[in-house]
């Protein structure tokens, strides 16, 4: 009983060029941007609560500093030695043009990538206080295409928190 079938070569063959197609494609899809913004966004609100509360636990004053240019940031995670995280090749701090901002109560249109306290070498810095107070600001990221854009605020309240916002159908909407 001869039945009709594929080889194994041609099964192969198919499937090497299902892969090689999807190499190609998947990475120019735009969702993948939405995905990793999220995912940085996230790291970073982590990263607030992570210093927050050690500032609270150890009873010294913690500091996250941004590299605005190098779409950086940096903390000190042990004994004086600092740890710094690079942002994903496809997302930068940033904004997209025109947007009105900061998240919480959009007013005007937004000029700066970050409306945190500067420090020496003007760079934004996150103060976190013993207390567990910290800073206010605003610090906003893009995916390089300036299609998507998330912020991370740390509001002016009894307690500091850091809130993290998506812009999405021209509206910012609390994650």
């Amino acid at each position: 009983m001869n039945k009709p079938a594929f080889s194994l070569a041609e099964l192969l063959i198919s499937l090497t060029l299902l892969l090689v197609i999807s190499a190609i494609t998947i990475p120019k899809m735009n969702f993948f941007n939405a995905i990793k913004l999220s995912t940085e966004t996230k790291q970073l609100a982590s990263v607030f609560s992570y210093l927050q509360q050690k500032a609270v636990t150890s009873s010294t004053e913690q500091e996250l500093i941004f590299d605005l240019k190098n779409h950086t940031y940096s903390y000190n995670s042990t004994k004086n030695k600092y740890y710094t995280h690079a942002l994903s090749k496809s997302i930068e701090f940033g904004f997209i043009p025109n947007v009105i901002g900061p998240p919480g109560k959009p007013k005007n249109i937004i000029k700066k990538v970050s409306t945190f306290q500067k420090k020496k070498l003007g760079n934004p810095v996150v103060r976190f206080l013993p207390d567990g107070n910290a800073n206010p600001g605003t610090i906003y990221l893009v995916d390089k295409n300036k299609k998507y854009m998330q912020a991370l605020t740390c509001s002016v309240e009894l307690s500091s928190c850091a809130r993290v916002y998506r812009y999405i159908n021209n509206k910012w909407v609390s994650v």
